[in-house]
């Protein structure tokens, strides 16, 4: 069986506050000659107005083999104009910015497939597999440079996510000094960086696609879901965290990766050497700035997984309940990743990895 379907719509996002237009105070909580003072919120902008989405939608579903297998496409795009921002003003008005429309265009587009498979359906046996894949890209297609919003077009790139990260090209670890070492704007090494000019390199930080793998088997009385997902992705490499290698001396733990860093020339290495005011050494503050400061955080993580036994009829009526069931559930069980920190989701050393977590209950219903 093959069906379709199709929209188009035009939305607003409201998401804004409802007074945005008017002037607001709020009371401080001083008083001025016995009198409850009052300071103003914002600058009152009387034109500002929703953004405008337009939304096209169009899918396909698949159905072979009396259902067996099904398939399911989704193609969307989203397109965002009269953008709402913070436009830069001069402290002399008393506040640093103003929300107002901007001009440009922004798209969202991308697909979903969703693949559900009957593997196996016998008498006490069956297995599904339920398969998720997303891809998306947020893209930038307009913005006049020249516009009253150079301040924030100059975060911004046509034919690139909103939100686009610039970085410094890294050189890598020169083997005969043993620094970081970084190109410039004109693509020569460099050891005297101008910033933000030389920040040449566009990185797209959003997921270039993630997906899942649902598996559920059943046994009789017995069910086991597997949950898998996956994420490719860059994430912020450890290396930029100061505490991850901090040089001795500090009162913390310093990674087992600072076994490889730069020693005597000749070696070749993704870290510099060491010294004493290393977190102060130019080309190390250069580091977060870079392409050496970022990595592949790709990771497949088995999410969930449940095991149940439901109790057979005869016995809830022997036990005066209407179900019974006993289970085993587990979170974040395992991750598969070459990423170099703690966990590529969360990308920071300054808390501990999603906690794996298993639990165990008795589920009865009167």
């Amino acid at each position: 069986m093959v069906s379709s379907r199709g929209s188009y719509g035009v939305t607003g996002n409201d998401q804004i506050g409802t007074t945005y237009y008017l002037a607001n105070f709020n009371s401080t909580g001083t008083s001025y000659q016995n009198v409850p003072a009052v300071t103003p919120n914002n600058i009152p902008n009387p034109v500002v107005s929703w953004e405008t989405t337009r939304k096209i939608e169009a899918a396909l579903d698949l159905h072979f083999l009396r259902d067996r297998i099904q398939l399911t496409g989704n193609y969307f795009r989203n397109r965002t104009s009269n953008l709402l921002a913070a436009y830069m003003q001069p402290w002399l008005t008393g506040f640093n910015s103003v929300t107002r429309n901007l001009p440009g265009l922004v798209q969202n587009r991308g697909f979903d497939l969703t693949l559900t498979t009957t593997n196996l359906q016998l008498k006490d046996f069956s297995w599904t597999t339920t398969i998720l894949f997303t891809k998306m890209r947020n893209q930038v297609l307009k913005f006049p440079p020249s516009s009253p919003a150079a301040q924030i077009a100059a975060n911004l790139a046509v034919g690139y996510p909103v939100g686009v990260l610039r970085l410094i090209k890294a050189a890598g670890v020169n083997p005969a000094t043993g620094v970081y070492q970084y190109y410039d704007a004109t693509g020569h090494i460099n050891a005297n960086l101008n910033q933000p000019q030389d920040n040449v390199v566009l990185e797209d930080l959003n997921p270039k696609w993630f997906g899942s793998v649902a598996n559920t088997f059943t046994y009789k009385g017995f069910s086991l879901d597997v949950l898998f997902r996956v994420v490719k992705q860059i994430g912020r490499s450890a290396l930029t965290q100061a505490s991850y290698l901090l040089p001795p001396g500090f009162a913390q733990n310093a990674s087992t990766a600072t076994l490889g860093r730069w020693q005597k020339a000749g070696d070749v290495t993704n870290i510099q050497k060491y010294t004493a005011s290393i977190l102060n050494y130019t080309p190390w503050t250069y580091l977060p700035y870079s392409t050496a400061g970022w990595s592949d955080a790709t990771y497949a993580r088995l999410q969930n997984a449940s095991l149940r036994y439901t109790f057979a009829s005869e016995v809830t009526k022997k036990l005066h309940v209407q179900n019974l069931q006993v289970y085993v559930l587990g979170e974040n069980l395992l991750t598969i990743t070459s990423y170099g920190g703690y966990d590529p989701e969360t990308q920071t050393l300054n808390h501990l990895p999603l906690v794996r977590t298993i639990t165990g209950g008795l589920q009865v219903t009167f």
